[in-house]
């Protein structure tokens, strides 16, 4: 998530604590309206502790509730 919180430093030109901060509250939103089996792989993901083939996975169960696995 640190890389995140840079890239938004960076591109923006906020402090990195407002990036930072900014980031936390993408993030949280982004939970909270994903369902729990999937919000719970958020933090791992901005981490860099999920494999690819957990992210496909993930995507492709998010793609099936938007209809696209029919």
């Amino acid at each position: 998530m640190e890389e995140v919180v840079k890239q938004v430093a960076s591109q923006t030109g906020i402090s990195h604590d407002q990036a930072q901060q900014a980031v936390q509250i993408v993030v949280n939103t982004i939970k909270d309206r994903l369902p729990p089996q999937f919000a719970s792989q958020v933090d791992a993901m901005l981490n860099g502790q999920v494999s690819q083939d957990s992210i496909n996975q993930m995507l492709g169960g998010l793609g099936g509730m938007f209809g696209g696995n029919r």
